[in-house]
């Protein structure tokens, strides 16, 4: 529970929350702020005047910057966005509005059949801090399935929405999709068995769960595992050492 200017309590609960400072952290690598997110910015801007805050971070690793910008954050709400994606501001406003301390929330252009962060995700900056901020060494979407584990792990709810978002930079590339799902994949697998799963699992479960399109896809998948698999393996190294 915090205090408003005047003093009086205000719980981060339906229909108090646009009285409250809410901070937006956009992770980018364009180096002009004109870009499409930060238009439809605008227009939200209008319904929350002061009360919203847009922190733009430019560093290295989308887990680094989204940390970053919490640390400078003012706002009770913290607000993830992707810098290419367009959607209605008067969804996003509804989802702020009705927000609820103990929860993150994930919105996207469909609901996720496994844990993992959407391109737009709202949590309390109180949570984020519980939850420990997101792992800087897994990469791809794995670290965002690393975060909703942890944040229900913390007694933290998960709550995926759906709505209406476009994603505006790249095309949909199988590729892209593939890596992705490798980390995501890992780090749920980490979770289920408490280590690095073997090879042998892994490749198991993503056939299993999985229909492959063409032979050329599955071989891409043998090729792009061998890869990422390699560095997981180094990765986990490096933490036991540190440790």
């Amino acid at each position: 529970m915090n205090k408003d200017e005047k003093g009086s309590n205000i719980p981060l609960n339906t229909g108090n929350n646009l009285r409250r400072k809410i901070s937006v952290v956009i992770p980018t690598r364009k180096v002009r702020n004109d870009f499409i997110t930060m238009k439809i910015l605008e227009k939200l801007k209008a319904n929350l005047k002061d009360n919203l805050e847009v922190i733009i971070r430019r560093d290295k690793g989308v887990s680094r910057a989204r940390n970053a910008g919490v640390m400078e954050a003012k706002g009770d709400i913290i607000c993830f966005l992707e810098d290419d994606i367009s959607f209605n501001e008067q969804e996003l406003l509804s989802l702020l509005k009705s927000y609820r301390e103990g929860t993150v929330v994930t919105a996207d252009f469909s609901i996720p059949d496994r844990p993992m962060i959407g391109r737009v995700t709202i949590i309390s900056k109180k949570d984020f801090v519980l939850v420990g901020g997101f792992d800087e060494d897994i990469r791809f979407g794995g670290e965002g399935a690393d975060f909703i584990l942890r944040s229900m792990q913390n007694g933290i709810k998960w709550k995926p929405v759906k709505i209406n978002l476009k994603h505006l930079s790249r095309p949909y590339s199988l590729k892209i999709e593939m890596i992705r799902a490798f980390y995501e994949t890992a780090v749920l697998l980490k979770w289920k068995f408490k280590y690095m799963p073997t090879t042998s699992k892994l490749i198991k479960f993503w056939i299993k769960s999985h229909k492959f399109p063409s032979l050329a896809s599955f071989i891409l998948f043998l090729s792009r595992f061998a890869s990422f698999y390699y560095h997981a393996l180094i990765r986990n190294f490096s933490r036991q050492l540190r440790k």
